[in-house]
């Protein structure tokens, strides 16, 4: 009798909902200290830019990273990425799917499905993909890039040119003069 009502109040408790520090993180609470999360393909944060560029932030300081900034970015045939340089950050980006060119300190060079590109700070760099469409991982260290994504992606009026090249200057982001 004494193991059954113990059995009994085990499967009472086990059944009880979890409380609220047992609940799943949402990454974006900073009330929480980081922890490790998974997002699909199309979850995160979702930014459209005015040139039909999609980006998805995966990774970042209001997902809970520390350090670090990650996402993908879609990219239609002719938009690519204008050539600009880190002051501070390191690069790393993934061709997951497409063609086209990267620009390396003014070298142009093929990348395809399965390119890797590694950008130290201070390297002016960017892609063209005018024959293909492509689709972009990447990983950026230190974050602050998110911001510039952020305004970019914000509806026409909402950030003047002027506003937009002091955030690039604050996080060192600058572009190549065209």
């Amino acid at each position: 009798m004494k193991f059954i009502l113990y059995f009994l109040l085990l499967i009472s408790w086990a059944c009880q909902p979890p409380s609220k520090s047992a609940a799943i993180h949402d990454p974006r609470d900073h009330k929480h200290e980081a922890k490790g999360y998974v997002l699909q393909k199309h979850e995160g944060e979702v930014l459209n830019d005015p040139r039909g560029r999609k980006m998805i932030i995966k990774v970042s300081s209001e997902w809970g990273a520390a350090h670090l900034l990650m996402g993908t970015t879609e990219m239609p045939k002719g938009t690519g990425i204008f050539v600009h340089r880190h002051e501070y950050a390191e690069e790393i980006l993934f061709v997951h799917r497409g063609n086209g060119f990267a620009v390396i300190n003014g070298d142009s060079i093929a990348i395809r499905e399965g390119a890797t590109l590694y950008v130290p700070p201070g390297t002016w760099h960017g892609v063209n993909n005018p024959t293909d469409s492509m689709n972009i991982l990447f990983i950026v260290t230190p974050q602050g890039q998110e911001k510039i994504f952020r305004a970019l992606a914000a509806p026409p009026g909402t950030w003047k040119p002027a506003q937009i090249d002091s955030l690039r200057k604050k996080v060192g982001t600058y572009m190549k003069p065209q």
